[in-house]
């Protein structure tokens, strides 16, 4: 028989309970094809039915290496760890398979449909109670990856209950407190972070964006300066150092903090649009309209960036540029008047006073609207 064949029959022979001759095709199917990794999944589930789990992993983890981008062997995986109560492998194994599935990988193995294969996974790893802080961790951050933030919170307490003094820990809870926008106990929690691991990066990241949400600027600056000490190569403390030192209209040392943030890290977008704003707020036209322009670059369907330079470059008398990037805002939203007045300025500069006046009147139109 091909292999496609063999396989076919024997699905049809472990659905009527012949499991050991489903499993005597599905390894002639691997002889055949050691790269398949749906055979290598059939044989695992042949062998979880003939009772030798040791053995039926290593071939769900064969279909894994075999097919590495599909979320259906996980899930596969999960649901054979769920039904044998191994639970933290089951947590980590969906936990990989949630994440292939924000990055968009590929689902397509399994005999199920993907959907109604990722629908039953969900449910029982939803199900699971963990009876270690890893578990809950493991949980939490199943949680925290498909946007359940009140769920992962709660998965996190309970990790936090049994590892109390466990600083990674509370990191996530504390992460998962501010996005709740819950920021005073988000602080208490960071606080916990950095007196329990004083050279954990993250612990003082977190304790300054909490400052800085409760509009504590001064303490959340200290904090972000104590992440920069720590971690000089990190970029994401020194651009949130020179955010919250803008917050504060401290713009030539912001524009130091961006300064570094964007040597460190050439594409990271708020860095260039943050130091733009800082340049612009000290009447530093040139530059501000090179960061804009640094920063349309990363992300050229923006509308705030294209607004902004074209602003700058209208500013610096250079309007042709500055159209170019009134009329890509207009593109963007064309439901907003301020580009559309804008728009109307530069072409007045141009002398299209024609072209201005239905710019104008575009706008007027918005604004009624």
């Amino acid at each position: 028989m091909k292999k496609q064949e063999l396989k076919e029959r024997g699905n049809e022979l472990l659905e009527i309970d012949k499991f050991e001759k489903a499993l005597e095709l599905f390894k002639e199917a691997i002889e055949i094809d050691p790269e398949d990794g749906e055979a290598w999944k059939d044989k695992g589930l042949a062998l979880g039915k003939l009772d030798r789990p040791e053995e039926a992993l290593e071939a769900f983890d064969k279909a894994i290496d075999a097919s590495p981008s599909s979320i259906a062997l996980r899930y596969e995986k999960t649901n054979f760890l769920v039904d044998r109560k191994r639970i933290n492998q089951a947590l980590r194994t969906f936990k990989k398979a949630t994440e292939l599935s924000i990055t968009g990988a590929e689902t397509g193995s399994g005999n199920e449909g993907p959907m109604s294969l990722a629908i039953e996974t969900r449910k029982n790893v939803e199900e699971l109670e963990p009876e270690d802080g890893e578990g809950w961790v493991l949980k939490g951050d199943i949680f925290s990856l498909t946007d359940q933030p009140d769920k992962a919170l709660m998965a996190y307490e309970k990790a936090t209950e049994l590892q109390p003094e466990n600083p990674g820990v509370l990191k996530k809870k504390g992460e998962e407190l501010l996005y709740l926008e819950r920021y005073q106990e988000g602080l208490e929690a960071f606080n916990e972070v950095t007196e329990l691991d004083p050279d954990l990066t993250k612990g003082w990241l977190g304790k300054g964006k909490a400052l800085a949400l409760l509009d504590e600027l001064e303490e959340g600056y200290e904090a972000f300066d104590k992440a920069t000490e720590l971690a000089p190569d990190d970029p994401e403390g020194w651009y949130l150092k020179g955010l919250t030192l803008l917050e504060s209209e401290k713009f030539e040392e912001s524009i130091q903090s961006f300064d570094r943030a964007t040597e460190l890290s050439p594409d990271h977008f708020e860095a260039w649009n943050h130091k733009a704003a800082a340049h612009g707020m000290i009447g530093q036209n040139e530059k501000a309209a090179e960061a804009y322009g640094k920063a349309s670059e990363i992300n050229p369907d923006n509308y705030t960036v294209n607004y902004n330079e074209g602003v700058f470059l209208s500013a610096l008398e250079r309007y042709e540029k500055a159209l170019e990037k009134f009329q890509k805002a207009i593109q963007l939203a064309p439901e907003k008047a301020e580009a559309r007045r804008q728009k109307a300025a530069v072409l007045e500069e141009l002398g299209e006073d024609e072209s201005a006046a239905k710019a104008h009147e575009k706008a007027e139109e918005r604004e009624r609207e």
